[in-house]
């Protein structure tokens, strides 16, 4: 008898986990935009739904993820969970990445900054290592060597970006944002780059 009450609450189980799934893939495969997404977060507040920004050139992410297409679905099996992705929107932008040295015209006459600025790049024509350079002259905390990591259009003021992108890798350069009293030399250490942002639904399924 015992073993009959076992197997029952076994079936009835797994015919609830059975279910449960079916409903949760009906409703993931109706998500069509971000909308839908924030919908079925605020429906299902049980469920471990999430919306997911994949970036194509972050090899972190596997590659078929990246490679996901509007509309298409990715199945992930785990040991303990599957996880559901679903590409509902994306964006193309060009990414840039320089090493700067900033210099503050708050604290400095733009005279001043123009002599040190040519002492800077005449330095660096001789050999000078960037980082060296921006330990002794730099006037903001960036902490990084001046490296900017890498940045997309729309990120900077339009005058920084509108140099970068304009100059070639290994180039050294001036930048003038006068309104803002802020004076760059700058140096351009990769090509620019289009990124492809994939924004997913994300869903995990226990299978526990």
């Amino acid at each position: 008898m015992k073993s009959i009450l076992i197997f029952v609450l076994l079936f009835s189980y797994l015919t609830l986990l059975g279910q449960n799934k079916k409903e949760i893939k009906t409703q993931f495969k109706q998500v069509s935009s971000i909308e839908d997404a924030l919908k079925l977060q605020e429906k299902q507040p049980d469920w471990d739904v999430e919306i997911y920004e994949v970036n194509s050139n972050d090899s972190t992410f596997e590659k078929s993820l990246r490679n996901l297409q509007i509309g298409e679905t990715l199945k992930i099996k785990e040991p303990t969970k599957i996880i559901y992705y679903k590409a509902i929107e994306e964006n193309t932008a060009l990414e840039f990445r320089v090493s700067y040295i900033f210099f503050d015209g708050n604290r400095l006459e733009v005279t001043q900054i123009d002599s040190l600025r040519d002492l800077v790049i005449k330095q660096l024509s001789n050999g000078v290592p960037f980082y060296e350079l921006h330990k002794k002259y730099n006037m903001d905390r960036n902490p990084s060597n001046g490296d900017l990591g890498w940045f997309k259009e729309g990120d900077m003021v339009s005058e920084f970006e509108n140099a970068v992108r304009d100059h070639k890798v290994d180039e050294v350069f001036k930048i003038d944002i006068p309104e803002n009293q802020w004076y760059y030399v700058t140096l351009k250490t990769f090509e620019n780059k289009k990124t492809r942002t994939l924004t997913t639904i994300k869903l995990e399924v226990s299978t526990e």
